[in-house]
């Protein structure tokens, strides 16, 4: 009798087991899919920081040439250097 009733409780736990397991297996693939939304996610919100970014460079740039500001020579200098290193890194 001692021998069925470990029997039987190795098999309740085994069961138990069991069931955690494919209930852990299923939110690790329920996290899996969360974790590829956010990278996609995030992602997309660094072209968008990228592409503010540009605009506010474009605007600093547009502002310091209405202004007829002395910075203005520097500040398009700068920018043309920022596009040959582009241009430089998409040769590569």
């Amino acid at each position: 009798m001692k021998r069925e009733s470990v029997i039987i409780e190795l098999e309740y736990k085994t069961d138990t087991l069991i069931k955690r397991l494919k209930t852990l297996i299923d939110e690790k693939h329920k996290l899996n899919l969360e974790i590829a939304k956010l990278e996609t996610e995030k992602e997309s919100l660094l072209r968008d920081n990228n592409s503010l970014k540009n605009k506010i460079k474009t605007f600093e740039v547009v502002n310091a040439i209405d202004r007829n500001d002395e910075n203005a020579k520097s500040t398009i200098n700068q920018m043309l250097r920022e596009i040959e290193k582009c241009i430089t890194l998409l040769k590569k």
